[in-house]
């Protein structure tokens, strides 16, 4: 399975590569070539007057070309376990729906996902698929195709609209080309992705006549999040721009139509904020410009709309995200000033935010209404002539040089360095746990565990800031081993204390991962819930667990040197730099090295793994060596403070202040308000003689931390005593 990702995720980057540098030749022929003009104009008329059969057939062709690829590319994230958190809350909802639970997230910790978000589409609708086929897998490939029929549904549109199945293709081109399809392609299970296709569909059936069927998907749209309501406001103005009913009617329509989207924003947002649990406070932090609380915020929508315009246009670089999002369609929204200020309205709850990008999942709010103004602006063109003879190959030109430029910049579905610890070992461990067993689980193994009601997902780094809520004592604990040594330590004695003092012992290992089963399972009915308070009596526990978790045959064989508990073999470069740390932290820089540049040999490009090598090689007593990993850190991130405030210390440390104060001013220049590295600028400073500076670097970190120790002992030196020694 392996190979078969690694190929996956090469011949998609080869297929991008190879379409971008195609589709830009065939512009430039375009361009250059009377001939390659004259062919393409036959082409086009030929296309749109063989009664659309030739078009259809074409469309349905690259349609269900492009499905296949991308279903593939799917089931390879799936299959290669590079899905996160964002999946499994979907997947753990539904199941929690099925066995009768309401719309509660154990994973989440959430008793009703409406808590955080109006969204429920997947859950509600979709959730009867995992009765038929019990893996996430079928929702994904279910998501993937739906992303998918945006193209078709492009090319429909827009021939509905301009008469010209040639400019139906260029379309359709130009939504398979566009970043945004290639980011909801890559995105996780979510509602919200599934946005565009049910607008756009949905837009065709009540273009057609079929008022009922496009009612209802819009409907459908409304559950998978609480921006939707701004679309259909777009389409309120639309109406008002371009309806065939007499003026009033039709400003009172489309009024009415914007008016109600308004009042079910505010009606759902009304009802997520009602529940005592409610997680979306977040959300009004997004506008906390316009006001310190929702209130005041929702004031200033109703009462200064001409701040809100300026805000969304002003200065212009904020404009840029919005920008780049026209210029993948050629900038043919702009032809079409209707179908554009139905665009900029669904776009207003991102436009007014204080920042804010058009990534993943967040272009879903925004696509659909991309793809209706391109073919609003296409229709624009067609009225005004501009679709024949030469107009034709201009339109070519231009959406071939868009979408190569777009093909360039397209998110890729597969990465080939996630997912490597769990690729080969997690399947069969996997299937050891039974269908209705309560589980706790990497993040990444999750997903493929998720169509149960009670999981739990623990992350490397740290527990998930509601891992306590609706916790449960779970039959089945799989992992990585690494991520019980990785955990900070109070999180590593509440988790590890708990599994050593229940007795959960192995039931499988593979890899780097490890099937842990409670003596009590298997269980009839919901596992018991839990507390881990963290007892102090589970700290003695800790270590000689965990060295029965990390005892292995290729750990006796390969790791005597290593302290019992750390026989850990790592398996990618995030969990080498990982283990590095917890070796350094327990002052073993000799075994911590090793591991470091093995990180670093696996992703050069990685900023975080120089600069943790360098703290291991300087540890170890190796200053030049770890100077010169501080130099390849900064070369590839040149502003991250971290690594510039630790090479000043190591800098300070080696004897060369000067060398050390320009690394701290460069910190300091970049984050003035951290105290900390106040402080220790103000010690090198001290070193330099320079006392004066030195007392005024103190007084700062001081006036930001009242308590800063570094700046407290160090202040009074500057007034004549000798510089401390470097730390």
């Amino acid at each position: 399975m392996g190979a078969l990702i690694s190929f996956a995720c090469s011949a998609h980057d080869v297929l991008l590569a190879a379409l971008s540098w195609t589709v830009w030749a065939a512009a430039a022929m375009l361009l250059l070539s009377s001939a390659a003009r004259a062919r393409v104009s036959a082409w086009a008329a030929e296309l749109d007057g063989s009664a659309g059969r030739r078009a259809d057939l074409a469309a349905l062709t690259a349609a269900g070309a492009v499905t296949l690829w991308f279903l593939f590319q799917k089931a390879m994230q799936y299959r290669g376990f590079q899905l996160p958190l964002d999946s499994t809350i979907i997947v753990n909802t539904a199941a929690n729906l099925l066995s009768g639970r309401g719309l509660a997230c154990v994973v989440d910790g959430s008793p009703n996902v409406l808590s955080v978000h109006f969204a429920f589409f997947v859950p509600v609708f979709l959730s009867p698929v995992l009765i038929c086929a019990k893996s996430p897998l079928s929702l994904l490939l279910i998501q993937s195709a739906a992303v998918s029929s945006t193209g078709l549904a492009a090319f429909l549109l827009t021939r509905r609209k301009t008469g010209s199945a040639f400019a139906g293709l260029v379309a359709m081109g130009l939504t398979y080309s566009h970043v945004s399809f290639h980011q909801l392609s890559a995105a996780s299970l979510e509602n919200s992705v599934f946005g565009p296709a049910l607008f756009l569909w949905g837009l065709l059936l009540w273009d057609g006549g079929r008022r009922w069927g496009g009612g209802a998907l819009w409907a459908l749209a409304l559950t998978t999040r609480e921006q939707f309501p701004f679309t259909l406001a777009g389409l309120g103005l639309y109406h008002a721009l371009t309806s065939s009913r007499p003026g009033r009617r039709r400003l009172a329509e489309g009024a009415a139509i914007v008016f109600g989207s308004a009042v079910l924003w505010y009606l759902e947002m009304r009802l997520v904020g009602s529940y005592a649990d409610a997680l979306n406070a977040h959300y009004w932090k997004l506008y906390s410009h316009f006001g310190a609380s929702k209130e005041d915020v929702l004031r200033t929508v109703l009462t200064r709309p001409d701040r809100l315009l300026l805000h969304a246009a002003w200065p212009p670089a904020r404009l840029l995200p919005l920008g780049l999002l026209l210029a993948g369609t050629a900038f043919l929204p702009l032809a079409g000033p209707a179908g554009l200020a139905a665009l900029l309205a669904a776009s207003a709850h991102h436009l007014l935010q204080r920042q804010y990008q058009f990534d993943l999942q967040n272009s879903a709010y925004t696509f659909g209404p991309l793809l209706f103004a391109s073919a609003c602006g296409l229709g624009a063109l067609a009225r005004q002539g501009r679709l024949r003879g030469r107009g034709r190959v201009w339109l070519a030109a231009a959406a071939l040089t868009a979408g190569g430029w777009s093909l360039r910049g397209a998110t890729r579905v597969l990465h080939a360095e996630l997912g490597v610890p769990y690729v080969n070992a997690a399947p069969a461990l996997a299937d050891l746990v039974p269908d209705d067993a309560s589980v706790w689980a990497d993040e990444y193994i999750g997903c493929r565990l998720s169509a149960r009601p009670q999981l739990k997902l623990l992350f490397e780094a740290t527990l998930p800031s509601r891992f306590d809520v609706m916790l449960f004592r779970p039959e089945y604990v799989l992992i990585d081993k690494g991520t019980l040594l990785f955990l900070p330590p109070p999180d590593r004695t509440r988790i590890v204390g708990f599994l050593a003092r229940e007795g959960y012992a192995k039931a499988g290992e593979a890899g780097s991962l490890v099937l842990l089963k409670d003596p009590q399972a298997p269980r009839t009915g919901p596992s018991p819930a839990l507390t881990l308070p963290g007892e102090p009596a589970d700290a003695p526990r800790v270590t000689p667990y965990l060295a029965r978790i990390m005892d292995s045959e290729p750990g006796r064989r390969g790791l005597e040197s290593y302290p019992p508990d750390l026989r850990y073999q790592p398996e990618s470069a995030e969990q080498e730099l990982r283990f590095a740390q917890v070796l350094a932290a327990r002052e073993l820089p000799a075994l911590a090295v090793p591991h470091a540049r093995r990180a670093t040999s696996l992703r050069p490009r990685l900023a975080v793994g120089h600069s943790i090598l360098a703290v291991s090689l300087a540890a170890a007593g190796d200053a030049d060596g770890a100077s010169a990993e501080y130099r390849a850190a900064l070369a590839i991130q040149p502003d991250s403070v971290p690594t510039l405030a630790n090479f000043g210390n190591h800098l300070l440390r080696s004897g060369k202040a000067q060398e050390a104060l320009e690394c701290f001013d460069r910190a300091v220049a970049l984050d003035p308000a951290l105290p900390a590295l106040q402080a220790d600028r103000g010690v090198v400073l001290l070193h330099l003689g320079l006392k004066d500076r030195a007392r005024g670097a103190f007084e700062t970190a001081l006036m930001f931390d009242p308590g800063n120790a570094v700046a407290r002992q160090n202040l009074p030196l500057t007034a004549g005593a000798p510089a401390p020694p470097p730390r």
